[in-house]
């Protein structure tokens, strides 16, 4: 569980952190921005005054946008013209992607701060788009209609819906190979001395002086900011790769 929003120095963010360094497999899905387009998912870079979300999310803010309009007979304000752009729809399709990467640094961050460093293995997958198909207006989700019978062998049934293309329910996934990250740690270090590494939590309860440190050193600086979108960059062209390769 992240704090949508929360940035890189969340308490959340290091709580998963501490499951990692226990050795314990931890799943991450990086990307910041998830469609069903044949290519990996990430952010995309949006125009000026523009905000993510569905208009149901911004509903209350307009409401008091406009009650503060009618008090100031200000018609002219930005929110306004504020424009919502919702993921996962061609309006978000349209746009470029970010300069500064499609995927998330915080998986970085869980990398270059373990005690141990993580294996680190890709995998993408293609089909889930024909279970829960997506509405490139809403974005909103919906069970396809032939659920039940796209569970059946191919030779049981004619898969010739609108749902479907004759291939029933089949979900295609691809692994990668394992990523290395000891250069680019390495060569970090080097330039800005030993970074530091959080720690799995004691089967004893810790006390307050020792959690208020960690969280502390949690904050990351310019510098390893940079470290984190190297090591992600590196892991979105293997996952740019796969994603390719799965989807063909």
């Amino acid at each position: 569980p992240i704090c949508r929003g929360g940035g890189i120095n969340q308490q959340l963010l290091l709580d998963f952190g501490r499951h990692l360094a226990n050795g314990e497999w931890c799943h991450v899905f990086p990307e910041a921005g998830v469609w069903q387009w044949k290519e990996l998912g990430g952010r995309r870079e949006l125009p000026k005054g523009a905000v993510w979300g569905s208009a149901s999310d911004f509903k209350d803010d307009q409401q008091k946008s406009d009650a503060s309009d009618n008090s100031t007979n200000n018609h002219s304000s930005n929110n306004n013209n504020k424009s919502v752009i919702i993921p996962a729809t061609t309006a978000q399709r349209s746009l470029p992607p970010s300069p500064i990467g499609k995927l998330k640094w915080g998986v970085g961050k869980l990398i270059a701060h373990a005690p141990i460093t993580p294996r680190v293995i890709p995998f993408a997958h293609c089909g889930m788009e024909r279970l829960l198909p997506q509405d490139e207006v809403s974005g909103k989700t919906y069970l396809r209609r032939d659920f039940v019978k796209s569970l059946l062998p191919s030779f049981l049934c004619n898969d010739d819906d609108n749902d479907g293309d004759g291939k029933g329910l089949r979900i295609q996934i691809q692994f990668g190979h394992e990523i290395k990250f000891d250069d680019l740690i390495k060569e970090h270090e080097e330039k800005h001395g030993k970074l530091w590494k959080y720690r799995g939590k004691e089967p004893t309860s810790e006390s307050n002086n020792t959690a208020i440190q960690q969280q502390e050193n949690w904050v990351s600086s310019r510098e390893e900011r940079i470290l984190y979108s190297k090591i992600v960059k590196r892991i979105e062209m293997h996952l740019e790769v796969l994603t390719k390769e799965v989807c063909r």
